[in-house]
């Protein structure tokens, strides 16, 4: 009956096929319809999962034809799934606000410093023009140059009420300490920068929207809460896709934390385009999605779906650039605390 069935199933396919391609004739195994039946039958058969054996045997093409079929197929099904995807990874990579529109206040009271507020030297490295100043009562009256290094001309002032006068329209959280959690004395001075109708962009594995007073008071003040560590809710599992994008996919990884890789990454990309090369940062942390405005920040994703997260970060990277995609690595490859985000983007 299996058998039965299973030549049932052929001839159908088969049938089909060549009705709907059409077939004008068959000389010497050249085409003279638009679309020759059996390629519409291997082709449907292809779809189906069946045999390449069992497919030549019945469509008599040779297999070096319906290898490349089948990978003319698997290329029009990504194209597919990307397309179908698209809408979805954009609506959770590309966050609702922009700092590269923003002028922007950076809050790193007490921690401002080169490594104790990374995400604040981040910002006024790669959004210079938009830092209108930095908060920190304790180096208050410096320049920003003075302790980073860079920033020339960005003043360091003892409080929002200072910066208010600069008329910012953001507010930047401007460390990541360990395990993310917000500093108590700061709930304060988020609620006064709501109070004025700044926009809050935070890095912190505490989400400011998921507070009900901040919410409540952002919704009262038309403000957006950019909580840039949450991640999109319907990430899958990893399926190897990413694995077939045609790109050259460059991670970016480190024997330890705070060594460089984000920024390896976004030098990197930006020289490959200034020399004419079509590339894409793909950011993978807090930090990154500041600088780029999209992406997934790993270290915040439950661990079954960290490498599916990746794989969605580089199959959005591959409709960005058409060359190279850089992306941002994370953790420590021996650090015990860190390393389980950087076996997830290596897989």
């Amino acid at each position: 009956m299996l058998i039965t069935a299973l030549e049932k199933e052929k001839q159908q396919i088969y049938h089909n096929g060549r009705m709907e391609g059409r077939v004008e004739g068959r000389v010497e195994g050249k085409v003279e319809g638009r679309v020759e039946g059996k390629i519409e039958t291997a082709q449907a058969m292809l779809a189906k999962g069946m045999e390449l054996e069992l497919i030549a045997e019945i469509t008599e093409l040779p297999q070096a034809q319906l290898l490349q079929l089948k990978a003319q197929l698997s290329i029009n099904d990504r194209l597919h799934q990307w397309q179908a995807c698209k809408k979805v990874r954009t609506r959770c990579m590309h966050k609702q606000l922009n700092p590269k529109e923003h002028r922007m206040v950076i809050l790193a009271e007490g921690s401002f410093g080169i490594l104790e507020s990374k995400a604040a030297t981040v910002l006024v490295r790669y959004h210079t023009d938009n830092v209108v100043a930095v908060i920190d009562s304790e180096q208050a009256g410096k320049d920003v140059s003075e302790v980073i290094e860079i920033g020339e001309g960005i003043p360091v002032l003892s409080s929002l009420a200072e910066a208010m006068e600069l008329n910012p329209t953001m507010l930047a959280i401007g460390i990541a300490p360990p395990g993310g959690e917000l500093p108590e004395p700061w709930i304060a001075i988020l609620k006064e920068a709501i109070g004025h109708g700044l926009h809050v962009m935070s890095g912190l594995h505490k989400f400011l929207s998921d507070d009900p007073q901040l919410a409540d008071l952002a919704e009262r003040h038309n403000v957006t809460l950019w909580d840039v560590r949450k991640p999109p809710a319907d990430l899958p599992i990893a399926t190897c896709k990413a694995d077939e994008v045609d790109q050259t996919v460059i991670l970016t990884v480190g024997s330890d934390c705070r060594i460089g890789k984000m920024v390896t990454a976004i030098e990197l990309a930006e020289t490959a385009r200034n020399r004419g090369i079509d590339a894409e940062f793909c950011a993978t942390g807090q930090n990154g999605i500041m600088i780029s405005c999209w992406g997934i920040a790993i270290d915040a994703v439950v661990s079954d779906f960290t490498a599916g997260a990746s794989e969605e970060i580089v199959l959005e990277g591959a409709t960005k650039a058409h060359d190279l995609l850089i992306v941002e690595g994370q953790g420590s490859l021996v650090h015990p605390g860190y390393s389980g985000v950087t076996l997830s983007l290596l897989h």
